[in-house]
């Protein structure tokens, strides 16, 4: 599986499978921080102005870091 800071990870498959649903797509989970700003503005419609202003305040953070020991820290 492809995964962000990794060229290949190894997986385990689903333990659960579904005859009429199955997995067709494996993917890595997301980076802290990810998928912060699609949430806000897709999910719960903010806009930039909006996003920005609750990122000033210290509300979240998007940085994505590639450094483990700093990536819980966002």
């Amino acid at each position: 599986m492809k995964h962000n800071f990794e060229s290949e990870l190894a997986s385990i498959s689903n333990a659960l499978t579904f005859s009429e649903t199955p997995i067709t797509e494996y993917r890595s989970l997301p980076l802290r921080g990810e998928n912060t700003q699609g949430v806000l503005a897709g999910k719960l419609g903010y806009d930039e102005n909006k996003i920005a202003q609750l990122r000033l305040c210290g509300r979240f953070s998007l940085a994505v870091s590639s450094d483990w020991s700093r990536a819980g820290s966002a």
